[in-house]
């Protein structure tokens, strides 16, 4: 459970202003899915914040009242960063594996001096001014550093609108930051050009994907060549080489293909482990005399597994290749142990004397 990852997920099928959509609410609920799978992106439920039109506020027609307005966006990031820093707080190990998810998709524009924005619902033509700015928001992240990473997948136009101005945070500027934030932007298409969807007769709406939502939730499952084929591992290296790749080739038929700008930072950044990897045996023996509750965590400190130490009974777990450290339970503390309860696996099962 990745219990220090953190995600903000929007998807607006319906502008009474503009035009409607058919993909991005489909594509916001696959990706918050993915999200809150013990077995993908690993959040607790209560990390994660959908925000989407009710069955109601669907009907709408002034686009005045369409929904969800720009506010609603703005209070589910608010949240998750007070929850983050209520989990976190001071604590160095827990915000270095912290992360942020914030994936929009709906209409977009480029308004004047910016990227790209997320026009929200209840934008219209010559009041393009209800947006969230990408930039602005990965800007003021990096600030206030709540977060050690932040991931930003945009599947919006990016159409330029000289007129229109753009939508920056309305939280205030934070002067204090405790480390370098490395960000990782995604945007389903180049600057002033077009994000496709799904069009096809064949498709019922509600099954219909945005093409670059469509690629990255391909790679993301696993079902896809967007592994590193060294490592078998999703990487940010080895997600945007796909996600370029594979976008192309869905919209190969279009007058524009559309072209993935995903610039990959120069620190390493891990979505999906490698599955299939061969397992080895361990036994890890704990210290005379030690009856305290134990955690076994890898090298992002992740738990992989609890129990209390029984001393003479060895404690049997399978381990794939890699770093592991055994921790006290309450503290979080493996420094009582030999080697601070740092151990490899490589190739062959061993045991481990704490």
């Amino acid at each position: 459970m990745n219990e220090n990852h953190y995600a903000v997920v929007v998807g607006i099928n319906r502008y009474p202003g503009i035009s409607d959509l058919a993909g991005p609410v489909n594509d916001a609920a696959a990706f918050y899915g993915w999200l809150v799978d013990d077995t993908a992106g690993g959040l607790p439920p209560e990390n994660a914040w959908l925000v989407e039109a009710s069955a109601a506020e669907v009907h709408l027609l002034e686009p005045y009242d369409a929904e969800p307005k720009r506010w609603r966006i703005d209070r589910a990031l608010g949240l998750a960063v007070r929850k983050a820093r209520t989990d976190i707080g001071d604590d160095p190990d827990r915000w270095d594996r912290s992360r942020l998810y914030f994936f929009v998709a709906g209409h977009g524009i480029a308004p004047y001096g910016s990227d790209a924005a997320l026009l929200a619902a209840d934008a219209q033509r010559g009041a393009y001014g209800s947006n969230l700015d990408i930039r602005l928001h990965v800007d003021w992240l990096r600030r206030c550093a709540d977060f050690r990473e932040v991931v930003v997948f945009a599947d919006c136009c990016r159409n330029r609108v000289n007129n229109a101005t753009p939508g920056g945070p309305v939280f205030d500027s934070c002067p204090i930051t405790r480390g370098v934030v490395v960000p990782l932007v995604g945007y389903a298409t180049a600057f002033s050009d077009l994000a496709y969807e799904e069009v096809d007769e064949a498709i019922p709406p509600d099954q219909r994907r945005g093409y670059f939502s469509k690629a990255l939730m391909e790679a993301l499952s696993g079902d896809s060549g967007a592994a590193d084929p060294a490592s078998g591992d999703v990487t940010a290296a080895s997600l945007a080489a796909w996600l370029t790749q594979r976008v192309a080739a869905l919209t190969e038929d279009k007058a524009v293909r559309q072209r993935v700008e995903m610039p990959v930072p120069s620190v390493p950044m891990l979505f999906r482990e490698a599955t299939g990897r061969p397992q080895h045996a361990v036994a890890i023996h704990v210290p005379p005399g030690e009856t305290r509750g134990l955690v076994l965590i890898d090298h992002t400190r992740s738990t992989i597994e609890a129990s209390d130490a029984v001393p003479g009974v060895a404690w049997q777990v399978a381990l794939e290749d890699g770093v592991y450290q055994v921790v006290l339970a309450d503290t979080e503390d493996g420094s009582v142990f030999a080697g601070s309860g740092l151990f490899e696996v490589r190739g062959e099962g061993r045991d481990v004397q704490l």
